[in-house]
């Protein structure tokens, strides 16, 4: 896929087809909001996360395109419900959302043996 290869404008047009033909397959919503925010387009990846029909994921991308739009008290309430969700099943995004949030501490304590850590021990 174009996505992997970093070839964005053709990946974005093939995945608005693909929601063309099946608008009830999330999957290119996922895919077309990352691309929105790694082209500097967050603000086209809102209307995006909201046909996101998965919780974990919606949160995920809402905690990135408030980060990349500058909206840090958005961006920041997300990623507390996102841990405070989803926790137990989703270390590894919440690492790469730390990542991208140029948090490499706590991406990196999110990768280690035994997270996901307390509820209580995360803050973004």
């Amino acid at each position: 896929m174009e996505f992997r290869g970093g070839k964005l404008d053709e990946a974005e047009a093939d995945l608005k087809k693909a929601h063309e033909l099946r608008p009830d397959d999330f999957n290119s919503s996922v895919f077309l909001s990352l691309i929105y925010v790694m082209q500097g387009r967050p603000q086209d990846a809102l209307p995006e996360i909201e046909l996101v029909h998965y919780d974990p994921v919606r949160m995920f991308l809402y905690v990135i395109a408030y980060h990349a739009l500058g909206r840090k008290k958005e961006s920041d309430a997300a990623l507390s419900q996102l841990i405070a969700k989803y926790h137990a099943i989703d270390a590894y995004e919440i690492a790469d959302v730390y990542a991208f949030r140029n948090q490499s501490d706590e991406a990196f304590e999110w990768t280690l043996p035994g997270t996901p850590l307390k509820v209580s021990d995360s803050r973004p």
